[in-house]
């Protein structure tokens, strides 16, 4: 990884840049309540355009095309959506084969909102395993909403690809995400943050924090001893009366 300059006035954006970025850039299924009674009914164009696949099906590979297509589709929007366009499809006598198959792909998706993001994470993994362009697309979606239910893994995983990015509000999402995947123990995340604020990585160099996290990981089983050790020798007091009040106290240092 590369080596980025950071100011702390950055951070002050920390919460916007982490709604925009580290949880999916689309609403998804989670987010929203379904609609009461007086919402209007509309359409959107890709819904109809998923009809106009379905109306063209004429076999099994299509339909499980569109399958695939729907999930994306429904996983890609909030539930205020689909309540519309169920509204929608019976109002204008949809085919009932498309209602159900839209019907399924509602029921399938609301599965994924279980908290923790585990559900999500493991249909990311069945879908990246299929080779057709509509599966890989559902699975990095599937990727974004496990991260934004916050899994460790994806959160780890999209992490390392913000930490590299030219834009800093994205890189400090990267470290907030490592932040949130370490907290929860996951061992990767842990040394991964530890070598950021170590080295200078997307953030400021920060010994305390560096030292409070390698030993998280050490306790948690990495192999970190030379870098406890050598960090420890090239701290300076205050540091590392810091770093040892956190891991006495049941404090976690904030993500900065």
């Amino acid at each position: 990884m590369r080596r980025f300059p950071t100011t702390w006035a950055g951070w002050l954006l920390i919460a916007t840049a982490y709604f925009f970025v580290a949880s999916p850039t689309h609403a998804h299924i989670c987010s929203e309540d379904p609609p009461g009674s007086e919402e209007p009914v509309f359409p959107s164009w890709d819904f109809t355009q998923l009809y106009e696949l379905h109306q063209q099906s004429r076999d099994i590979d299509s339909s499980d095309v569109l399958q695939t297509k729907l999930r994306y589709f429904v996983e890609f929007h909030t539930q205020i959506i689909h309540q519309r366009h169920l509204a929608y499809a019976r109002l204008q006598a949809f085919d009932p084969g498309f209602i159900a198959l839209y019907e399924d792909a509602v029921a399938w998706a609301l599965t994924l909102c279980e908290p923790g993001g585990e559900k999500a994470y493991a249909e990311h993994l069945t879908y990246l395993t299929r080779p057709d362009e509509p599966s890989q697309r559902l699975a990095v979606s599937l990727k974004g909403l496990a991260a934004s239910l916050d899994h460790p893994i994806a959160l780890y995983d999209l992490a390392l690809i913000d930490i590299e990015n030219e834009r800093g509000f994205v890189r400090r999402v990267g470290v907030f995400r490592l932040w949130i995947a370490a907290n929860t123990g996951y061992l990767p995340a842990q040394e991964e943050l530890a070598d950021v604020y170590a080295e200078g990585l997307a953030v400021s160099r920060d010994p305390a924090r560096a030292y409070y996290w390698y030993v998280r990981a050490q306790r948690n089983g990495a192999s970190v001893f030379d870098r406890v050790q050598n960090l420890a020798a090239d701290m300076l007091p205050e540091a590392r009366a810091k770093a040892d009040a956190w891991l006495l106290g049941s404090e976690v240092p904030s993500a900065r």
